[in-house]
Formats: structure tokens, sequence, C-alpha cells
């Protein structure tokens, strides 16, 4: 009879799956007599502080609010180009307090996947936080970056001032992005001997023994999730977004060589 308490917490994947084994030795029978327990250590038991329909939502609308102030606020810069109308102001001020609201909203979730990563990653702790919530924290930390790139590109077009706060910001963002951004491509893209599931040298489970958790967990073995063509883009998306973020970063960076700043100027460019 298997110890479900033993495989409460997955620590150390590597420790983890040698108690699963010594435990269940993969045997239907003795998987299923600790599904709860060994479901909801590997995989979690969903998140909706950070996969609820209610956050995706948010997400939508502060990515679509931010997009239509950037739109409206360059179209007003043909009608009035000096932006001195009360219209031009009234979108100004809300890009510049979108992109303040969005950079520390970035910066806080970056520094929240960090440290639930790190605690995956090296075998801290690892409770109520599985492989699904991790995959879905790394995907955050770039959602939250994408709103702070076409404010701060048109903000600085606008603003005379290149030792701005707002770049700043999204360097903090960028930087502190980093971790998430390697943690995901060495999953993703890491050699098959290193992965921890496979038939490689270096795997800690087969993937035969493997695919009988995951049909214990999901009826179908998460086949139909690994057929799906969406599921399959998300590594190569995260990834290519991500470096859209750091090019932008460093091209916005750039700008700042040979620049200098000068006190005797106001927040709005002008002479004081």
């Amino acid at each position: 009879m298997a110890d479900c308490y033993k495989l409460t917490a997955v620590d150390d994947f590597t420790k983890y799956v040698e108690t699963l084994s010594d435990e269940t030795g993969y045997e239907d029978s003795r998987l299923q007599a600790c599904k709860p327990v060994i479901c909801q250590a590997i995989y979690g038991i969903g998140n909706p502080d950070i996969s609820g329909i209610g956050v995706a939502i948010g997400y939508i609308i502060g990515i679509a609010l931010g997009f239509t102030l950037a739109i409206l606020l360059l179209l007003q810069t043909r009608l009035d180009p000096p932006l001195k109308s009360i219209p031009s102001q009234v979108l100004l001020t809300g890009l510049r307090s979108f992109f303040n609201a969005a950079a520390f909203f970035s910066i806080a979730v970056q520094i929240a996947t960090i440290s639930l990563l790190v605690q995956k990653d090296f075998g801290i702790a690892t409770s109520d936080f599985g492989a699904i919530e991790a995959q879905i924290a790394q995907a955050v930390s770039v959602v939250s970056l994408l709103p702070l790139l076409y404010p701060a590109l048109i903000l600085s077009s606008i603003d005379s001032s290149r030792s701005n706060p707002r770049l700043f910001l999204l360097n903090l963002a960028a930087a502190l992005s980093f971790y998430p951004f390697l943690s995901r491509n060495l999953h993703a893209f890491g050699p098959d001997d290193s992965r921890p599931i496979g038939d490689g040298s270096g795997s800690d489970v087969s993937t035969a023994d493997w695919t009988k958790v995951e049909r214990l967990c999901f009826a179908d073995g998460l086949d139909a999730l690994r057929d799906d063509t969406l599921y399959a883009a998300i590594p190569p998306l995260e990834l290519a977004a991500s470096l859209v973020v750091y090019l932008a970063t460093l091209w916005q960076m750039g700008g700042l060589v040979g620049a200098h700043y000068s006190p005797s100027r106001t927040r709005s460019g002008t002479p004081s």
C-alpha cells in the first residue's frame, strides 16, 4: 500500500519521482489510490489569481485601453501638433498614467514570478504551484510587459527629456523579466538528455512512466493539448515577444547615448 502522505509536495522533482517510484512502482492501482495527492502536487489546483477568467479579462482590457489611448494620441498629434488643447492634454495625461500603472504592475508581476520560479526550479518549495501554474506565470510575465512598449515609444517622441523615469521603469521591468525568460527557454528548448522527463541518460523518469501519471490526472493524458496548434505555438510566441521587448528596450537605451539632462527644463520639456 502506497504512503500517499509522502507524495503531497514536489520540493525536489528528482527526489519526488524517486519517492513516487518507491511508493507506487507506477502501477495503475497504486497510483489510483493516491490520485488526488499526486495530481495536486504535480499539476497544482489552478490559481485564479493568475489564470482566472476575471484576471484574463483584466489583461485584455488593460492592453486594449493602452492601445486605444496610444492611437487616439497619435491621431491628436496631427490635429493639434503642440498638444495644447484640452483633448490632447487629457489623452497625454491618460497615457502617462496608464504607463506608470502598467509599469509598476509589471514590475510586481516579475518579482512575484521570480520568487515562485526560483522556489520551483531549485526545489525550495512548490506548495500548490504546479507545472501548469508555472507555465501560466511565465506567460503572464511576458503579457504584462507588452503594454509598456507602445506608450514608452510614443511618449518618448513627444517628451523632449531623455532622462525620463519611464525609461527607467521600462528597463527595470525588462531586466526583471530575464529570469522568467531564461527559465522558460531552458525548459522549452533545453537538450532532451537534460530534461527531467524523457528517455535520455540524464532524465529522472521515463516517458512511458510519466504518461501513466498524466493519464491518471487527465482523461486524455494531455494528448489533445499537445496536438493543439495554439498550445504548441506558445513557447515560440513567448520567445518572440520577449525578444521584441528586449530589442525595444535596447533601442530606447541607445537613444540615451550622448544625451544630456538639462535641469533648466521643466517636465514639459520647455525652458523654465
